[in-house]
């Protein structure tokens, strides 16, 4: 039955061992759902000499839904032992914990970031998804997605709305698109006739391109791109813009602290004919590659836009190409949407930094991602011309890691950079008083001297959770996470006993220690909204 349940856990293992590695591949499945780059290798076996039990410990970037795990391993071996329905029930159990997994998703920015802070063993939580607190006490910091704690709401409000920031850049002479806000079909159409012959047409506020429909000519285009824009236009209040489409290959300029860090060439998706295959078994064949796993590449959507798109070549999804005719699928080449990049990092000219590095101080934004046209970002756009399509204030960097040609470039990397000139600056001091007897006492005489230096001090001990000697009400045992949390605290004195002693008294008091599946799992699964400890946490 249970090699049905884990056929990847070798089914001869002594049943410590096989629970260990059904709680990691459990462990595993869920950490894929929530979009972690990093997976654990292996759960290590803490055998006891004294008890005839082991103890399972595994690392986890999400300790909370790990133990969900585990619990659902633990219950399902346990009913298995008694000849009761394990697998239908694991299988319940498993179901429940994918949907929580999905719900906590990490965007592949967020999960870029987590993954180089590991890297660099910078300490960080949740504080909800995609929203991180970075380094200890008064060093930490936040980060929301690609948005940093230092970047304020008018600028971030400006990158979003993006009448804002079309208005605040063309305020500062910046190249720009003309653009109108319309509230009706007949307001677009009017729109799209006032300012030419191709139009884009999207909502007001919005990100990844969605309800963006580019090249538009004629009524019923228009009205309907009018349609799908206020479908996902958040209220309307903010309205549709019409926008002037501006032909030309598309670059994205990543800026970190007003720098040029990353740039890429964003190419249309396309398809090469066979002469026996449809455009639409071409498509699927092309979601297919490898690198379309909507981490490093984004799958191609057969939407309007691209049926729009064919229509205008005279084309439909069931039209069979010739062997090597070259079909071009969107009139763009946005990331979110299928486009392929390509970096050129190395061959931005010196006047186009420039010109970006210009661009994020106008909107105030120390980290962006700046969209602009123009044929060659080589040569300087007072040659050739140029236009900033969109600022965006949460920019994604995981595309910089995985280019179809040229450098790979790790811009997470340099947003902690930027953040922490040394990895180790980002953690307070912290002394660990281990022993079996008077560690209170030897860990309140190092609070005394270091408060005597005029350092804010957090004391945990069995006795308690102390900042500056003041008591904290703490709804649950304390942690040093916990005091760690203080944006003022400058070191940590954490007193402890060891492993024997603690022993000792738990078993002079009568408890036994807790092991993985002792009600960790039922609590969990109905405690789902606490915040997400950091990847240091052993389970």
């Amino acid at each position: 039955m249970l090699s049905d349940l884990f056929p990847e856990c070798e089914q001869d293992a002594s049943v410590a061992s096989y629970l260990a590695d059904a709680i990691l591949a459990a462990d595993l499945e869920l950490r894929r759902a929530m979009n972690f780059y990093s997976f654990p290798t292996v759960a290590t076996l803490v055998s006891d000499p004294s008890e005839s039990n082991s103890v399972i410990v595994w690392e986890s970037d999400d300790p909370q839904m790990s133990r969900a795990a585990a619990a659902a391993v633990v219950h399902a071996v346990s009913e298995a032992t008694r000849d009761g329905d394990a697998t239908s029930k694991y299988s319940l159990a498993r179901e429940l914990n994918l949907e929580r997994a999905k719900k906590r998703r990490l965007s592949n920015s967020t999960a870029v970031l987590v993954a180089a802070a590991k890297r660099n063993r910078i300490p960080f939580e949740f504080v909800a998804r995609n929203h991180l607190r970075l380094g200890q006490g008064k060093n930490q910091k936040q980060l929301f997605s690609t948005i940093s704690g230092s970047t304020s709401f008018a600028s971030a409000k400006v990158a979003l709305d993006k009448r804002l920031g079309n208005r605040l850049l063309a305020q500062a002479g910046l190249p720009v698109p003309r653009q109108l806000t319309v509230r009706s079909k007949s307001e677009a159409v009017a729109a799209a006739k006032q300012l030419g012959k191709s139009v884009v047409v999207k909502p007001a506020q919005g990100n990844q391109g969605r309800g963006v429909s580019v090249k538009l000519r004629g009524r019923r285009a228009v009205e309907a791109a009018f349609d799908i824009a206020c479908q996902v236009a958040q209220s309307d209040r903010y309205g549709v813009l019409v926008e002037e489409f501006i032909a030309g290959p598309e670059y994205r300029a990543t800026i970190v602290d007003f720098r040029v860090v990353a740039a890429v060439l964003c190419c249309p998706p396309q398809v090469t004919g066979d002469g026996e295959k449809t455009l639409r078994h071409l498509i699927d064949d092309l979601n297919r590659e490898p690198d379309r796993d909507g981490r490093r590449l984004s799958r191609l959507e057969i939407d309007d836009d691209l049926l729009r798109h064919l229509s205008l070549h005279h084309l439909t999804m069931e039209t069979i190409p010739i062997a090597g005719q070259q079909v071009v699928l969107r009139p763009n080449g946005h990331l979110a949407r299928g486009g392929v990049p390509v970096d050129v990092t190395n061959s931005v000219h010196p006047d186009n930094h420039k010109l970006c590095e210009r661009i994020a101080r106008v909107i105030g934004l120390s980290i962006a991602g700046l969209d602009l046209i123009m044929p060659d970002i080589a040569q300087s756009h007072k040659d050739v011309g140029c236009t900033v399509i969109e600022v965006n204030a949460r920019p994604g960097i995981e595309f910089h890691l995985w280019p179809r040609a040229g450098t790979a470039r790790d811009v997470s990397e340099i947003i902690l950079a930027n953040m922490y000139d040394d990895p180790a600056s980002s953690e307070v001091a912290t002394v660990l008083v281990l022993g079996d007897r008077h560690t209170s006492m030897v860990a309140k005489a190092i609070e005394h001297r270091f408060m005597a230096e005029g350092r804010s001090i957090g004391l945990l001990s069995k006795k308690g959770a102390y900042i500056n000697t003041a008591p904290q009400g703490f709804s649950q045992r304390a942690t040093p996470q916990m005091l760690a949390r203080d944006p003022l605290l400058e070191a940590l004195v954490y007193a402890a006993s060891d492993r024997k002693s603690t022993r000792l008294e738990r078993s002079r008091s009568g408890r036994l220690p807790r092991r993985v599946g002792d009600g960790d799992g039922p609590r969990e699964l109905r405690d789902s909204q606490k915040p997400r400890q950091s990847s240091s946490e052993r389970r």
